[in-house]
């Protein structure tokens, strides 16, 4: 190959001066594998070498100089082309193959219509096909006008697509919507995800069609697996929501796996003393239940939804039913064989429930317990029907507060008495001598007399002039 001599300059002068017009040419040769050489042609400044079949070489042995430097103020300083190849290679053993450097622009900048604009191969090792670094700013940039700004790919079944690490334990992957402002990431956070743009925008989504679309895993105590909040200090705001469309579906379910230990499948907490710390809805127009549990074991005392109350005035379970019909229900509860409900008053272990009974109470704490009990200011405080059987069974003893027992004094053949809660109009009483009195017997009673309120118990006559005589009496009321 010629140089041409009509000004004589060094080889190396001559091109250094004529690089913007050889960088296509330079650059593309050292892309092929096969060397090429511009046969017989004298390199002129500003001339093209169309015919060129062997490697042009610049080697630099001796220094750390530049073997091949091209400037331009305002054109491309180095092109590269090639039609079915490399259009610029860089290629070095042990540093940087192609770097660019730029004090405000781009350092590396690859376009392209329809392939790769930069690619970066890491063929063998650990090595990274494209790494960006910044002391300020992004260390890799991307940005597309109608496609993925940045995509990772990875072949490997145990490695990510995509990882974002931050060595200083702030957010590792951040990624927002609407505001072009970044946001402040918080610290100690693998990923975050922000959309402020109305009550629509989800910060962070999982989506699946097969499987779970979020999955949150924590190996630390007093740590959750997926926690929500809500910052809003009024309305009606979530810190978690779930939804299912399912037939058969759950909204939110929880689940502790654990088969020892005190566990909550769902653990709610309020801290207003009107709220609930958990609630269930039923938006069905018919049937439905607010909430549900249950046990699904065949042994042991197990509880499908377990209340506590540490409040003296507190409820561990509290039924309300807002239904104003006559045959609405507060609470049901089914037994198929054994009792519906057991109510026990004290400590300890809570009784054996009892064959075909639909409410069993039971209270054992001393001589004053109530096993049972009904009342109603105005009405009746224990209904007891059945149609055949007995409405009413009593095994024990029996007490009514519309009875007692009074003396008619000694000359005196009736005596008055005070009934608790008055009498009404269907009121019966019965009363009888409680010793033995020869020809001497109730001749009757006298309702609301000598005032309202008030019987008079009548003997056939004078019992006694010398000691009192007991007499027994009941009141009750007939009709249904």
């Amino acid at each position: 190959m010629a140089v041409d001599t009509t000004v004589p300059r060094s080889r190396r002068a001559l091109l250094a001066a004529g690089a913007g017009a050889i960088a296509a040419t330079a650059i593309e040769a050292l892309g092929r594998p096969a060397p090429v050489r511009a046969e017989g042609e004298t390199m002129v400044v500003g001339g093209e070498y169309a015919t060129a079949t062997s490697r042009t070489r610049l080697v630099n042995v001796t220094n750390g100089e530049d073997v091949f430097r091209a400037e331009s103020s305002t054109g491309v300083a180095v092109y590269g082309v090639s039609a079915n190849h490399v259009g610029v290679r860089g290629d070095t053993n042990n540093f940087i193959g192609v770097r660019g450097v730029a004090l405000s622009g781009t350092g590396v900048r690859g376009d392209c219509d329809g392939g790769i604009g930069v690619r970066g191969d890491a063929s063998g090792g650990s090595g990274s096909g494209v790494e960006g670094h910044s002391g300020n700013g992004m260390g890799v940039y991307g940005q597309s006008q109608n496609g993925q700004a940045v995509r990772g790919t990875s072949l490997a079944s145990d490695k990510p697509a995509i990882i974002g690490l931050s060595v200083n334990s702030n957010t590792g992957v951040a990624g927002w919507s609407g505001s072009s402002t970044d946001p402040t990431t918080p610290a100690k956070t693998g990923v975050y995800g922000l959309a402020n743009q109305d009550a629509f925008a989800i910060g962070v989504k999982g989506e699946s069609t097969v499987g779970t679309g979020v999955a949150g895993v924590t190996d630390g105590d007093a740590t959750s697996g997926v926690f929500g909040a809500a910052n809003a200090t009024s309305g009606t705001a979530n810190g978690v929501f779930g939804a299912s469309n399912a037939d058969g579906g759950n909204g939110v379910r929880g689940w502790a796996t654990s088969p020892t230990g005190v566990t909550s499948g769902v653990f709610g907490l309020a801290g207003s003393p009107d709220g609930y710390g958990v609630t269930g809805v039923n938006a069905a127009d018919t049937g439905g239940a607010g909430v549900a549990g249950f046990a699904q074991s065949a042994a042991g005392e197990s509880a499908g939804i377990l209340g506590q109350a540490t409040s003296a005035e507190g409820f561990g379970v509290l039924a309300d039913t807002l239904a104003v019909g006559m045959t609405a229900r507060a609470l049901v509860a089914h037994a198929p064989a054994g009792t519906g409900v057991v109510g026990w008053a004290g400590t300890g272990t809570h009784p054996a429930a009892k064959a075909r009974t639909g409410v069993f109470g039971y209270s054992a704490i001393d001589s004053s317990s109530v096993g049972t009990r009904g009342e109603s200011p105005a009405g009746t405080g224990v209904l007891a029907v059945s149609a055949t059987g007995n409405a009413l069974r009593v095994v024990g003893k029996a007490r009514f507060n519309r009875s007692g027992k009074v003396s008619v004094p000694k000359n005196r053949n009736y005596v008055d008495v005070t009934v608790p809660g008055g009498l009404a109009s269907n009121s019966i009483v019965g009363a009888t001598i409680q010793m033995y009195r020869s020809g001497v017997a109730v001749a009757g009673v006298r309702h609301n007399y000598p005032s309202a309120g008030r019987i008079r118990i009548y003997l056939t006559k004078v019992a006694s002039t010398t000691s009192p005589t007991p007499v027994a009496w009941f009141v009750t009321e007939y009709g249904s």
